[in-house]
C-alpha cells in the first residue's frame, strides 16, 4: 500500500513536534524520510543501490528509470506536480529542514527551478537534480 508524500511528511513533522517541541527536522529525521521516500520510489522504477549511490557522487545515469525515481521523490515531497516544479511548495517544505542545509536547499532550488523542464516530468525532475548538485553538492538531499 502506498503513502502519500505529505502524510510521510506530516507523521514525521508530528513526531518532531512532539519529542522536541519545535518544528525543524533533526538529521535524524531526515534521514528518515529520504529512507521512507527511497522505499517507495526504488522499486517502483527499478533503480539499484548503484545508480542511487553513483547519483550521490554526481555520476547521474541518463536512463528513464533513474530519470522518474527522481521524479517520484520529489512528487513524495509536493514539490512537483504534473511534471512542473512548485517553488513555494519548495519553500514549505524546507521549513523543516534547519539552518543552514534549509538556506543552502531554497538558494540551490531558487537557482535550478528553470531546469526543471524537458521532454516530459521526469526529465524535467533529472535536470533540475542535476543542477542542484552542481550548484550545490554538500547540500544535496535526493535519497
Amino acid at each position: 500500500m502506498a503513502v502519500p508524500g505529505n502524510l510521510i511528511i506530516f507523521s514525521i513533522l508530528f513526531a518532531c513536534v512532539i519529542t522536541t517541541g519545535e518544528c525543524a527536522m533533526t538529521q535524524k529525521q531526515i534521514a528518515a524520510a529520504q529512507r521512507l521516500t527511497r522505499n517507495m520510489c526504488q522499486p517502483k522504477h527499478k533503480v539499484t543501490d548503484d545508480q542511487i549511490q553513483e547519483m550521490k557522487n554526481g555520476n547521474f545515469d541518463d536512463t528513464k528509470p533513474l530519470k522518474c525515481y527522481i521524479d517520484c521523490i520529489f512528487q513524495m515531497f509536493k514539490v512537483t506536480k504534473n511534471g512542473v516544479f512548485d517553488m513555494e511548495a519548495m519553500k514549505v517544505q524546507l521549513e523543516q529542514i534547519p539552518e543552514p542545509l534549509k538556506t543552502a536547499l531554497e538558494a540551490s532550488a531558487a537557482n535550478c527551478q528553470d531546469k526543471a523542464n524537458g521532454p516530459d516530468k521526469c526529465d524535467g525532475a533529472y535536470n533540475m537534480a542535476k543542477c542542484m548538485y552542481a550548484f550545490d553538492k554538500d547540500s544535496y538531499l535526493v535519497p
